[in-house]
């Protein structure tokens, strides 16, 4: 048990550090490999959705370190979309971009927003008999 934990703190260090390494011109492989790094707009959805996806995952590490559970299977979705929002703008940005994105990240924090009251409302159902 003790090398998971290992394990999953390590991880947690990796994803924290190549999650926002990015908005520094850092970027971290694993395994290395050597790739042209360009500012097109593909590169910086990509780059979008992995460090999105790491600060999820770390997200949950540490939930899991905490021996927290999620009360909602919603969500892993609506921490997904927070981060992504957050990335997606931060990295027009830096980066700039066409108008049509900051549709996406409009979409996106509506979409968290909509998730959020969802969850909430999950939440208050499974608890209602509790007191």
């Amino acid at each position: 048990m003790q090398a998971v934990k290992f394990f999953l703190i390590a991880f947690l260090m990796w994803f924290i550090i190549a999650a926002i390494s990015p908005f520094f011109d850092i970027y971290f492989w694993f395994p290395y490999i050597e790739t042209p790094i360009n500012n097109s707009l593909g590169f910086q959805r990509a780059l979008t959705v992995r460090s999105a996806m790491f600060l999820t995952l770390s997200y949950f590490i540490v939930n899991y370190l905490r021996h927290r559970k999620p009360l909602s299977s919603v969500v892993p979705i609506m921490i997904f979309t927070i981060f992504y929002s957050i990335f997606r703008a931060g990295f027009l940005v830096k980066n700039g971009g066409p108008y049509t994105e900051w549709l996406v990240v409009t979409f996106t924090v509506i979409f968290s927003i909509m998730l959020y009251f969802e969850y909430k409302t999950e939440t208050n159902k499974i608890f209602s008999n509790s007191w």
